[in-house]
């Protein structure tokens, strides 16, 4: 037998129950017993069995440039502390050196292992896996005939020592992972490759196996066949870190990425009254992407009613979840039945409900005679179809599909709902309303939902119900919305998923339903990863910490956990095995976050109101102290974005809601006792002792004092609660205290809610700013429904980390497999990082003013000549009309510079040869890691509405610089466009540069400006003209960042100006005097007229920024916006602001001139395969 592993010495981690085929144990080397032409043979082992190399060894240079660690004996192996972001044991892997490599072994001298091979591994002992401290289930792999282990050989050596290895890297099945005994769910064929490699001894390899690997960009419909010829098939990674299902291969260019409205549609079920969609649709805005809660799901009536308030762009339905999955697949079937959907068997839908093609007309005749005898009854016609439904309407228990029914002649009173099997003779109508219904979208349809979020109510697993099936959880009626919510998902088929919960998903039974619904995810072929946040470490006084699970579909890239922002006092724990859930940094970080938020910071700014409180809306007697009270007093559209941030009359709009509970006459007398000081409960009544071990008591030396209603002042159950021992009965509140979680319920008799210097608890609106809820956010019902919708909810700085998290992924501007996202320098930018409107309105003044101030004298030339050869050319990077760019090294110094050669052969200009050196001319610049033609171009790169002002505000610097001394660049494209990992930009390509006089415009030529960038006067044939020809091209490169791509890619003159007049409309003497004067007016005037449609076509673009452009591209250059106006337009000084060039993420070099060639040499490549295909 094969010796023992060593087992690490941390067994806590968050995956299945049987991580075994993912998670290997290390083994030490031991002595050779066997020269290296000769098999090794295991010592100990009840069959003995052969190991040995084929074949010669790989060249000793390619070995050790492939596998350096192996031949380096200064290796100092270091003790590793584990890390939720290690991918990779807990423990470093003792380094084996090698003597050799080698590409192919055979073992038993029957089966071939050769390098990448997949194989079977020897499982016969118990082992040690990282996914749960419990090993119950390891240890049933104790026996033989177990299932062996998966690998693949990434590596076959020779140590040092005389034996022979391989490296593996594992796969898991999927009781391997987190989905651990829901794997039931999955296809047994189907495995999941990991990061996990060790190294292990030859001779425990067993069989080669032929497992097929799928990409997401492979077309799985078309592989079906060959998963039945294959053993196994991989078609996604699992991560440890946030137990993490991820595609192979993400698409180089991801679907969301390619659309040009950048609008998603979102469905919240069990929405409440819509904190988690809210926070998720600004997170989401400030990312870029506009995410519209589409529709929204609720029971609770009041919650729907406060959802309608809010949000009255959004279809509210307040019904069951179970009853709008019927209703959503029988709306399906109506969509077919009138041939709005394409269906493969609309034949079974023809008489749907009864509901045959046979015109009403002929019925109605037919049953004429009939009512002419019935007399004087009254008959009833519909004149319209208002609404669907399935359940109760009539509550006459008889649940079914239900359309409204507006009856002719008879008002809004008389509406009622009817079963539609009772309306098959009103087809039209109903046809009518369901065409309306499917062109405004009244219900989702299977792939026209972008996301589905909610968190389904499992009370089957709360700690406070003492009946919890632990045996089977699904089986508890209290926790099937879990089902449910997975059965809608499943149907809508959308592009991403967000659920919520309680901790108590991963605490209650190992986690047994958050397993579930990885298991269902993963089983419906979506990536996954779950984690846990605490809300107070994105802003808010309280801790609260919640369960969340990302689903994307295989197209998409998979949303990451936003980092948190802020210090947080930390409240309670979390189930240890899945501590790599946890979303936060690691303990030794060095990360600057915000101050914790304390009471005070919150609610010190509020009116002070009494125990009865009976107003719902009040004004404010106080400014904001703080910034998180600027912010949370904002508007809806100051915090989504709009000018409305900057002004300060938003502090005078009306507070809703601050009204607390009105508590009974004996809570508020006891409410009164209590002291106004810090710590303060029913302790510090009358009577009470505390005695050992913290226990209260009843003093006997005081009499037991009486309310006026002859109740106790100090109840029994306080004196019990908790054995004694607890302090929350009748607990006030402190200014620099936190509040662990915001519940359902304001009474004080088990919990500390007593505000710190009023005689009343907590009111609705102090516990929503205490869940983030802006104050503009009205809520309906009683008191104690509002206090439930409030402590249901997921605090809103929570829902908008995550909206931007998943705008990032939406838009494809994710990069790189980490599970984690730092959010922006601020964010959310509260009220402009913290500073009051007047001094931001100050800064915007002086950054105006000194753009005048910049001139030449500011920075004067050094000149000064050098040899080329002082310089080592690495490779070519850049291309133009006058040179030649290369990346080059000084050799002296070892600084990465720059390199531009100079054409010399056609230049007709410069100044006269008195060079005595002759040769080739060089000039040195500072090395720019990116232009931003290359860099948008790689991987379909898309960045943050900040980054993109960042980027602007240095563009529109720059160019300001040049037209101050009178310098026109004259080819403004991406390549000339230099990006540094510093946030840097800088602009260059000045060959085709030239210097102007506003005074006197003298004659230049117009065959300059790369032509999807040139402005029309050029392309009219203007000879002079001014810095608006810049202006003209930052507008297209401006419009070509915000869209993704090029906005105006013509191939010649006149199909250029088709598509500008397309866009601008087309220009008469109106809207550019004098045009009809220019020297190819006539020959490119359109046929017809053309109407301006920049607006319509960019009108997802921020308000802010479509105005710009509209300034950018005018066509008449007169009118044109100078880079000194548009760097004072509001754009660039309003939410949210440019980011800080540094906070900028850094990307690997990329230059349009490489990915062209790589892209011409990719297509000669496939030319030439397909040459030799068809020989």
């Amino acid at each position: 037998m094969a010796r023992k592993r060593k087992n690490p010495s941390s067994e806590d981690e968050n995956s299945g129950s049987g991580s075994g085929s993912g998670s290997r144990a290390k083994r030490r080397s031991k002595a050779a017993v066997a020269v290296a032409d000769e098999p090794i043979l295991v010592d100990g082992s009840e069959k003995e069995t052969t190991a040995r190399f084929l074949g010669e060894p790989i060249a000793d240079s390619e070995a050790r440039l492939t596998w350096p660690n192996r031949y380096n004996k200064q290796v100092i192996i270091e003790e590793k502390k584990p890390s939720k972001n290690n991918h990779k044991d807990d423990l470093e892997e003792e380094i084996i050196l090698a003597r050799r490599h080698y590409t192919r072994a055979i073992v038993d001298e029957g089966q071939i292992f050769e390098l990448n091979d997949f194989a079977y591994v020897q499982a016969d002992i118990p082992y040690y896996a990282l996914a749960e401290p419990l090993l119950i289930v390891f240890m049933k792999l104790a026996g033989m005939g177990e299932k062996p282990f998966i690998c693949k050989i990434i590596e076959m050596f020779e140590g040092l020592d005389g034996n022979f290895y391989f490296t593996a890297q594992w796969f898991y099945r999927a009781c391997d992972t987190v989905i651990d005994r829901h794997s039931g769910l999955i296809d047994d064929q189907r495995i999941f490759f990991s990061e996990i490699r060790n190294t292990n001894e030859l001779h425990l390899l067993l069989k080669k196996l032929k497992i097929l690997m799928i990409s997401s960009t492979e077309n799985t419909e078309e592989i079906v066949a060959f998963k039945k010829n294959c053993d196994y098939y991989c078609d996604m990674h699992y991560r440890l870190p946030y137990s993490a299902f991820e595609v192979l291969q993400p698409k180089a260019e991801m679907t969301s990425s390619e659309t040009e409205e950048k609008e998603a549609t979102l469905l919240d079920l069990y929405c409440g009254c819509g904190a988690m969609s809210s926070g998720m649709c600004m997170g989401a805005q400030m990312s870029g992407l506009k995410l519209v809660t589409k529709w929204a799901v609720d029971m609770n009536t009041y919650a729907c009613e406060s959802f309608r308030h809010n949000h009255p762009e959004t279809e509210v339905r307040n019904m069951a979840a179970g009853d709008f999955l019927f209703l959503l697949q029988e709306w399906e079937k109506l969509c077919f039945h009138f041939s709005l959907r394409e269906c493969p068997n609309s034949e079974d839908y023809s008489n749907l409900y009864g509901l045959s093609s046979v015109e009403e007309e002929e019925e109605e005749e037919d049953g004429s005679n009939e009512s002419e005898d019935e007399g004087d009854e009254e008959i009833f016609e519909v004149e319209k179809i208002l609404d669907i439904v399935y359940g109760d309407p009539k509550k006459i228990e008889k649940n079914g599909l239900y359309l409204k029914v507006q009856w002719q002649n008879y008002g809004p009173s008389h509406d009622t709902w009817e079963p539609i099997e009772g309306l098959s003779n009103c087809r039209e109508k109903i046809k009518e309303f369901v065409v309306h219904g499917y062109k405004t979208s009244i219900l989702p349809l299977p792939g026209c939902v972008d996301v589905v979020c909610g968190g389904p109510p499992c009370q089957g697993i709360s700690g406070f119900n003492r009946f919890r099936n632990t045996k089977d959880p699904l089986a508890d009626e209290k926790n099937k919305q879990l089902e449910v919510y997975m059965k809608i998902v499943e149907f809508l088929k959308p592009k991403y998923v967000l659920m919520e919960n309680v901790v108590d998903m991963l605490k209650f039974v190992g986690g047994y339903l958050a397993r579930y619904a990885v298991g269902r995810l993963v089983q419906m072929n979506y990536q996954t990863r779950m984690g846990m946040m605490a809300a107070g470490a994105y802003g808010l006084a309280q801790y609260r910490m919640r369960f969340f699970l990302w689903g994307a579909q295989s197209s998409e890239r998979l949303p990451q956990f936003p980092l948190p922002t802020h210090d947080v006092v930390k409240r309670g724990g979390f189930p240890t095995q899945f501590w790599r859930n946890v979303v936060a940094y690691d303990e030794n970080h060095n990360v600057k976050l915000g101050d914790k938020l304390l009471l005070s910071d919150v609610i010190s700014d509020l009116p002070a109101v009494t125990n009865s409180e009976t107003n719902e809306e009040m004004q404010y007697d106080k400014d904001p102290k703080t910034p998180f009270q600027q912010f949370i007093r904002l508007r809806k559209d100051g915090i989504l974005g709009s000018s409305t941030m900057l002004k300060s009359e938003s502090t005078k709009d009306m507070l809703y809601d601050h009204q607390p509970l009105n508590l009974n006459k004996d809570d508020y007398q006891r409410v009164c006792r209590i002291p106004k000081k810090k710590g303060a409960n029913f302790r510090d009544l009358p009577g009470v002792k505390v005695g050992v071990d913290n226990k209260v008591e009843w003093d006997p030396d005081i009499p037991r004092v009486y309310l006026e209603s002859q109740s106790p002042l100090v109840p029994d159950y306080a004196m019990t609660f908790v054995d004694g021992t607890s302090t929350k009965p009748f607990g006030r509140l402190w200014w620099d205290e936190t509040v662990p979680t915001v519940v359902t319920r304001a009474e004080p008799h088990n919990q500390v809610i007593i505000h710190p210097n009023q005689d009343r608890v907590l009111t609705v609106r102090e516990n929503a700013r205490l869940q983030g809820f802006p104050d503009y956010y009205k809520l309906f019902g009683p008191t104690k429904e509002k206090y439930i919708q409030v402590g249901n909810a997921v605090a809103v700085p929570v829902g908008r980390a995550l909206g931007y998290a998943l705008g990032q992924a939406f838009q494809g501007l994710t990069t790189g497999t980490s599970p984690l996202l730092t959010l922006p320098d601020g964010f959310p930018n509260l009220v402009q990082q913290n500073l009051p409107s007047e001094s931001l309105e100050k800064e915007r003044k002086m950054a105006v003013a000194a753009l005048g101030q910049l001139n030449l004298e500011e920075s004067p030339p050094i000149w000064g000549s050098r040899s080329v050869d002082c310089f080592q050319k690495l490779q070519q990077i850049g291309q133009g009309t006058y040179g030649e760019v290369y990346m080059a090294r000084e050799i002296e110094t070892g600084e990465i510079v720059a390199l531009k050669k100079i054409r010399m052969e056609n230049e007709r200009e410069g100044y006269v040869d008195n060079n005595k050196y002759k040769g080739e001319i060089y000039m040195v610049f500072e090395y720019m890691d990116h232009d931003l033609a290359g860099l948008t171009d790689r991987h379909g790169l898309r960045f943050t509405s900040p980054q993109i002002k960042c980027y602007m505000k240095q563009l529109l610097t720059g160019l300001h610089f040049c037209h101050v001394n009178q310098v026109l660049h004259r080819d403004i494209k991406g390549s000339n466009l230099l990006i540094d990992n510093e946030g840097n930009l800088k602009l260059a390509g000045f060959g085709d540069a030239r210097s102007f006089s506003l005074e006197y415009t003298r004659c230049l030529t117009n065959k300059v400006i790369t032509l999807w960038y040139r402005p029309p006067e050029l392309l009219l044939g203007a000879k002079k003209y001014d810095h608006a020809v810049d202006m003209w091209s930052v507008g297209c490169i401006f419009a070509e960042l915000l869209n993704g791509k090029p906005i105006l890619p013509g191939n010649t003159v006149s199909d250029q100006l088709n598509k500008i007049y397309e866009l601008c409309g087309s220009p008469d003497e109106k809207s550019w005097p004098g045009v009809s004067k220019m020297p190819w007016y006539n020959r490119f005037k359109p046929s017809r007229p053309l109407k301006r449609r920049v607006i319509e076509t960019y009108r997802h673009f921020d308000a802010h920024a479509l105005e710009l452009l509209e300034y950018m591209l005018v066509l008449d250059p007169s009118q044109r916006i100078s880079a000194k106006d548009a760097l004072d337009s509001d754009y660039f000084w309003s939410y949210p602001l440019p980011s800080d060039p540094k906070s900028l993420p850094s990307y690997e070099s990329s230059h349009e001139f490489q990915i062209e060639k790589a892209r011409r040499q990719g297509k000669a490549l496939k030319k030439q395969n397909l040459c030799l295909h068809l020989r």
